[in-house]
């Protein structure tokens, strides 16, 4: 979302067993900077038996009515096919966009 910096790791393991007390899991690091409008996706720290070494990411630069609300983005901005190395994406929104524009429209496309 437009409006501030932000961070997310995507970890797994192999769902199972007991060997993440081993290290053998991984870990994805996603960075949003909203300066420069580029979302950064690091490369695979670990690995794992039965880990899946590729893997698609289905980027949405969320605004106005794209990415909002419950229902899923059927065209994405961006899609990654990532192998575990590093990766940048720019996402650009119109000057016009704000984080309270954004808010507005998903709490009316939101459903309880």
């Amino acid at each position: 979302y437009p409006g501030r910096d932000g961070h997310f790791d995507l970890y797994e393991d192999d769902g199972l067993s007991r060997d993440y007390q081993r290290n053998l899991s991984s870990l994805i690091s996603f960075t949003w900077s909203d300066s420069s409008q580029i979302l950064s996706v690091g490369s695979r720290q670990g690995s794992f038996p039965g880990m899946a070494t590729n893997r698609t990411f289905n980027i949405v630069c969320v605004r106005a009515h794209h990415g909002l609300g419950v229902e899923e983005t059927t065209h994405p901005d961006h899609v990654i096919h990532y192998n575990g190395s590093g990766v940048v994406v720019p996402c650009s929104f119109p000057p016009s966009i704000s984080t309270s524009a954004l808010l507005a429209s998903a709490s009316s496309s939101s459903t309880p």
